[in-house]
C-alpha cells in the first residue's frame, strides 16, 4: 500500500508501508519507472496513460500491471486506487496493490482456450462447406442418374407390355 501523486511522467511515491519499500525497493519522493510499476513495458505505459485522465479527476482506477519480484521474475499486479485527498488542486492517491500472479498461468490457459475455439470454428466453418459441397454433388449426381434411370424404367415397361414381339423387347433393350 502506497500514497501517491499521478502526474503526466509517473507517480510520485509520497509515503508507502514496509512491504512496498521491500517488494519495490524505493521510498521517499522517488517515481516508479513506469507509473506504479517497477517494470518499465508498453503494456505498463498503456495502463497508466490510459487511467492517468481518470486520476487526475480524482476518480477511482482498477488495472492490472506487470511487475518485477524482488528476486527479479515476473508478476502480476492488480492495482486498485482512491483518491483520498486534494494538495493544492492535486489528487493523492492511496493504492494497493494485490498479487494476482498465480491467475498467470489461468490467463495462459485463457489464451490456449481462445486458440483452440478458433480453430475448432475455422474446422466447422470447413466441415460445413465441405458438407455443402457433398450436398451440392449428390444433388447433381442424383439428377444426372436418375434421368437416364427413368428413361431405362421407361424402356423396361415397354418392353413388358410387348413380351408377344421379341423386335419391339429388343428394340428396347438396346
Amino acid at each position: 500500500m502506497a500514497k501517491f501523486r499521478p502526474e503526466e511522467e509517473g507517480a510520485w511515491i509520497l509515503e508507502a508501508n514496509d512491504r512496498f519499500h521491500e517488494f519495490f525497493g524505493c521510498g521517499g519522493q522517488e517515481r516508479l519507472a513506469c507509473g506504479l510499476s517497477n517494470l518499465d513495458t508498453e503494456k505498463n505505459r498503456a495502463s497508466y496513460r490510459q487511467n492517468l485522465p481518470l486520476m487526475q479527476k480524482g476518480e477511482h482506477v482498477h488495472f492490472t500491471i506487470q511487475a518485477r519480484n524482488p528476486s527479479g521474475g515476473n508478476m502480476w499486479l492488480q492495482v486498485n486506487a482512491d483518491c483520498i485527498e486534494w494538495v493544492n488542486g492535486v489528487p493523492i492517491y492511496l493504492v494497493i496493490y494485490i498479487d494476482i500472479t498465480d491467475i498467470t498461468e489461468q490467463r495462459e490457459l485463457q489464451k490456449q482456450l481462445e486458440e483452440r475455439s478458433e480453430m475448432l470454428r475455422s474446422a466447422l466453418d470447413l466441415a460445413e462447406k465441405a458438407n455443402q459441397a457433398k450436398s451440392d454433388f449428390l444433388s447433381r449426381m442424383s439428377h444426372d442418374i436418375r434421368t437416364p434411370m427413368n428413361a431405362i424404367m421407361g424402356m423396361i415397361s415397354i418392353a413388358k407390355e410387348s413380351l408377344d414381339d421379341p423386335r419391339h423387347i429388343a428394340d428396347c433393350l438396346d
